[in-house]
């Protein structure tokens, strides 16, 4: 790269924002910084493998801007745990709906307006209440609610050097017909990291809609 051509760097910092947010790829920082071969700009992602879906995009963006370009080999692992959670949630929900993929989609918006991580969740109501996520007269499943989907998660751990998260369910999630196939898929679709679901044999009763 020609260093004479290089935009001023908060020039280069904007046209990188607007080029992310025009093909949809959240682009979480940008930083200046120096290694042996010079100045360079470092990009981070929610981790380094779904920046590099778009090294095609960032090598001609390096063009574009003048400065060459580093993918950040650190993952922000609230935001994988915020993802696993959410991945859950829209399975989960789309699932005991009984709906398609509207449904999906309608929890996933409902969770990115609403959604806070917890690494652990209480999973015991200890009233004796009838478990929501049963089936009715109908056979089929309860709707299931956002703050029921979130009970249903017990603990959610990052393992950077495996890269990968680790979901421990509640066992009451049987009930709800999930594919966990659909949340993996979905996971690794919004972060490019695998994740591993595990339903513990106990199961406990879950709080009535809120």
């Amino acid at each position: 790269l020609n260093a004479s051509h290089r935009l001023e760097i908060n020039a280069a910092f904007a046209r990188l924002e607007r080029e992310f947010d025009r093909i949809g790829v959240r682009l979480l920082r940008h930083s200046l910084k120096q290694n042996a071969a010079g100045p360079f700009i470092e990009l981070g992602f929610i981790t380094a493998q779904l920046g590099q879906r778009h090294q095609a995009v960032i090598d001609w963006l390096e063009l574009q801007v003048g400065w060459p370009l580093k993918i950040s080999p650190e993952p922000h692992q609230q935001l994988l745990l915020q993802e696993a959670e959410r991945a859950f949630v829209k399975v989960a929900s789309a699932a005991t709906n009984g709906a398609g993929p509207g449904a999906a989609a309608a929890a996933d918006g409902n969770d990115k307006n609403g959604s806070s991580r917890s690494s652990s969740s209480s999973s015991n109501n200890g009233n004796g209440h009838e478990n929501e996520t049963g089936t009715g007269s109908s056979g089929q499943a309860a709707p299931l609610t956002h703050h029921q989907a979130q009970q249903l998660i017990r603990k959610v751990g990052v393992h950077r050097e495996l890269y990968r998260v680790e979901m421990r369910l509640n066992g009451a999630v049987r009930e709800t017909g999930l594919d966990e196939a659909a949340v993996v898929e979905a996971f690794r679709d919004a972060t490019g990291w695998e994740l591993v679901v595990v339903v513990d044999q106990s199961a406990s009763l879950l709080q009535p809609n809120l």
